[in-house]
C-alpha cells in the first residue's frame, strides 16, 4: 500500500473514530444528566421556597390587623371535686385526698 497518493481513511482509522466519538458522546450525555438532575433540585427547592415565601405573607396579611382582646373577669372558678369511681359510690363526690393519702387537687 502506499501512503503518498492516499485519499479517504481506512477500515480501522474509521472504526477507531467511531469508537472514541461514541465514548466521549456517552461522558457528555452522563455529564449532561446530572446538570438536568442539579436543575430539577434547584427548581423544586426553589418553588417550595416560594410557596413558603407567599404563605408566610398571606399569614402576615391575616394577622397584623389582629388585635387581642381579653374578657375581664372570666368565668366564675369553682372548687375542684372528684367523683370516686367505686360504683357502690356513684354520684358522691369526695374532696380532700385520695385512698394512697396523696391531696387532690
Amino acid at each position: 500500500m502506499s501512503t503518498g497518493n492516499r485519499r479517504g481513511l481506512t477500515l480501522l482509522e474509521l472504526t477507531i473514530s467511531l469508537a472514541l466519538t461514541g465514548m466521549m458522546a456517552l461522558i457528555g450525555f452522563s455529564a449532561f444528566s446530572g446538570v438536568i438532575d442539579r436543575r430539577r433540585t434547584v427548581v423544586e427547592a426553589t418553588m417550595a421556597t416560594e410557596r413558603a415565601a407567599s404563605l408566610r405573607t398571606l399569614l402576615h396579611g391575616w394577622l397584623l390587623p389582629a388585635q387581642i382582646q381579653a374578657q375581664s373577669g372570666g368565668t366564675p372558678r369553682r372548687r375542684r371535686t372528684r367523683r370516686c369511681h367505686d360504683p357502690a359510690d356513684a354520684g358522691v363526690e369526695h374532696s380532700g385526698r385520695d385512698p394512697r393519702g396523696h391531696q387532690w387537687r
